[in-house]
């Protein structure tokens, strides 16, 4: 097991309990790291030099990792998200260069009520009403956090009995981040309002972490009935812009059998956990696609009897005309092209009325988004053919 020590108060208790009881819980390696953030230079070194002392005086392997805080301050973002995932890369680095089983954290009640309150006070859902897991996968190592039961009294009360001694760092009273003016103003005022606040959120979090993904297994067994697949869209998959791509049934989206507070939320839970994020709170997913929408990045489009919703993030960057095998064309190859305004469907070889490309289009099923990805045999503005579409009705 890899410890992760800081210095402060929860991270020596985290070390100082796991190094007394080695032997008993059968731990057949122990390591303590530490990461210095490049952020507060000389209290932080006296931090690393503190907790390498520990190590060196428990006889376990210490590890340091010394980052550069002006790289990461010049990073855009929340500079403690950013220093969080730094700190949690040199962790997994760590633990996989000495065959780690787990890295443990000293995340503890008062940090599950805390992330709880922000979240609450920001707007959550059902998935981030968890909180902080118990259980974080890291590839192939695990992260730990065994002391969420535990309350920062409890700790206190141990750093007494042990007598231990640790180190504060000072950023953590700079109450300008959102976060320690939650700890040391917001919370402590709300548990003195209401007693058993920080104890009732805890309690909250673990009623989420056991119900969704209870509600999640629900979902996916309900929408993805109505998932329609490739061979059955309007056109050939390859041709799509967009890699994430979900097109739905509307006939058999399960709106009708939830009650119509819940609609959106679990609609919108099962489209997060497939890599669709939309914005929590909104009321426009159970009307889906009446309007053409746009949300932070992804798309959502009534088409006919067909909802299609895609992720911007997820562009192929491939250009589709070089999909196209011009051994089956008769013309050359300069004939093909993307949709331009104006295109009229007139093929050659049919006895059709001309019309225009973007009514027949829509005709065929076709979502807007895909109108100019799909390959076109044209001479000037006369649609010969269209590339990708299936022949058979979707």
């Amino acid at each position: 097991m890899l410890l992760a020590v800081s210095g402060g108060l929860d991270s020596i208790c985290l070390a100082h309990f796991f190094v007394a009881h080695k032997a008993d819980l059968g731990i057949e390696w122990l390591g303590i790291a530490h990461v210095h953030h490049g952020l507060r230079e000389e209290t932080a070194d006296r931090d690393a030099e503190f907790v390498q002392n520990f190590a060196i005086k428990n006889n376990v392997p210490f590890f340091l990792e010394k980052l550069d805080g002006d790289l990461l301050k010049a990073k855009c973002g929340s500079l403690e998200e950013i220093a969080r995932e730094a700190r949690y890369k040199a962790l997994r680095k760590f633990a996989t260069d000495n065959l780690a089983d787990a890295i443990l954290t000293a995340h503890h009640g008062n940090d599950q009520a805390e992330t709880l309150y922000y979240r609450i006070r920001r707007g959550v859902s059902l998935a981030g009403l968890q909180g902080i897991h118990p259980i974080r996968k890291f590839e192939s190592v695990n992260l730990f956090r065994p002391f969420l039961q535990v309350t920062r009294k409890d700790l206190l009360e141990y750093t007494k009995s042990q007598n231990l001694d640790w180190r504060e760092d000072e950023s953590n009273s700079d109450e300008s981040y959102a976060r320690n003016a939650i700890r040391h103003t917001h919370l402590p005022h709300l548990e003195e309002t209401v007693p058993g606040a920080v104890q009732q959120l805890n309690h909250i979090a673990e009623l989420a972490q056991h119900a969704y993904p209870k509600v999640l297994q629900a979902a996916e067994k309900s929408f993805s009935a109505a998932l329609v697949p490739h061979c059955q869209w309007p056109f050939q998959k390859e041709f799509s812009p967009y890699q994430e791509v979900l097109a739905l049934n509307l006939e058999k989206l399960p709106f009708r059998t939830l009650p119509e507070a819940l609609q959106d939320e679990v609609f919108r839970l099962w489209l997060d956990n497939r890599g669709f994020r939309l914005p929590v709170g909104e009321r426009h997913l159970s009307n889906a696609g009446e309007n053409f929408i746009r949300l932070k990045g992804i798309f959502i489009e009534k088409c006919r009897d067909t909802l299609w919703i895609c992720n911007l993030h997820s562009a192929s960057g491939q250009n589709n005309l070089y999909l196209v095998d011009e051994q089956n064309f008769s013309e050359k190859a300069e004939g093909l092209r993307f949709r331009k305004e104006g295109d009229i469907l007139w093929p050659k070889d049919e006895k059709i009325s001309p019309r225009k490309l973007e009514q027949w289009l829509r005709g065929k099923g076709i979502p807007r988004w895909m109108f100019d990805s799909l390959p076109l045999r044209a001479s000037e503005n006369r649609i010969l053919f269209v590339h990708g579409l299936r022949l058979q009705e979707s």
